[in-house]
C-alpha cells in the first residue's frame, strides 16, 4: 500500500512532469522530484514567518524575533497591492517589497550560518 505522502508525491511528480520555471511552495517533499528535474523552487515567506513566529512566541528565540518587522512590512505591502492589477502589483512589489526582501535576506544570512544544521531556526530560515 502506498503511503499518503508517497501517493501525494506521485501526483505532484505527474502534475509537474516536463515543466520548467519556478514553483512557489512550502518545502513539501512531493515537489522535490520536479525540483531535481529543473524546476526552480521559491520558498513561501508565509511558512517561514509562521515557523519563526512560533519559535519566538513559544521559546522566546532571540533569533526568531528580529525578522518579524520585515514580514509585517511585506504583509502591509501585499494588502495595499491586493486591489491592483497584475502589472501594478509587480511594480509595487519591485518598488516597495524588493528592498524589504533584500534587507530580510541580508539579516538572515549571518544567523543562518551560525545555527546547527538540525535546528528549527535553520529550517525556518531556509
Amino acid at each position: 500500500m502506498t503511503s499518503p505522502t508517497g501517493l501525494a508525491g506521485e501526483h505532484a511528480r505527474t502534475f509537474l512532469a516536463g515543466q520548467h520555471g519556478t514553483l512557489v511552495c512550502d518545502d513539501y517533499s512531493g515537489y522535490k522530484a520536479g525540483i531535481e528535474q529543473g524546476i526552480t523552487e521559491i520558498g513561501c515567506a508565509a511558512h517561514s514567518r509562521r515557523k519563526l513566529f512560533e519559535l519566538y512566541a513559544n521559546h522566546s528565540s532571540q533569533v526568531a524575533g528580529p525578522p518579524m518587522p520585515y514580514f509585517a512590512a511585506l504583509h502591509e505591502i501585499e494588502r495595499d497591492a491586493t486591489v491592483l492589477g497584475a502589472e501594478e502589483r509587480r511594480k509595487i512589489r519591485q518598488c516597495r517589497a524588493k528592498p524589504v526582501c533584500d534587507a530580510l535576506y541580508e539579516w538572515m544570512v549571518p544567523p543562518r550560518n551560525l545555527v546547527s544544521e538540525s535546528s528549527e531556526i535553520k529550517k525556518a530560515l531556509d
